[in-house]
């Protein structure tokens, strides 16, 4: 009678994990892609981009003027991660890229708030 049942191991995620590796990549990439969806969706939501005529204001085009430099920090930013935290791993490396092809695909348009309906890809 004292037998151990296994316990099923289920995700949030829409994505298989088997392993912890899995899990911390997955994590990996749905961290990376809330983050740069929300550096393309800012000059989407900017409330002063509510002029009429087809200027945009000097605010809207600091704020697209620093989503390059900025999706450049970030992907910097996964890739010292991908270094220090997981030993360079390759699947990581590979995180980041689809991570960044889904959120300059994606460039702020028709972005929802939850970040894990934005195309789950590895």
């Amino acid at each position: 009678s004292n037998t151990i049942t296994p316990i099923n191991n289920t995700t949030t995620t829409t994505a298989k994990a088997t392993t912890g590796t899995d899990n911390l990549r997955i994590a990996f990439r749905d961290y990376g892609k809330e983050r740069g969806l929300n550096l393309v969706k800012m000059k989407h939501t900017n409330p002063s981009n509510t002029n009429t005529n087809n200027n945009k204001p000097p605010v809207m085009r600091e704020l697209q003027s620093q989503i390059v430099p900025s999706l450049l920090a970030l992907k910097k930013h996964l890739e010292m991660l991908q270094i220090k935290a997981f030993a360079a791993h390759d699947s990581f490396g590979r995180c980041i890229r689809t991570v960044l092809e889904v959120v300059v695909n994606a460039g702020g348009e028709n972005i929802s708030d939850d970040p894990n309906n934005n195309n789950n890809n590895n």
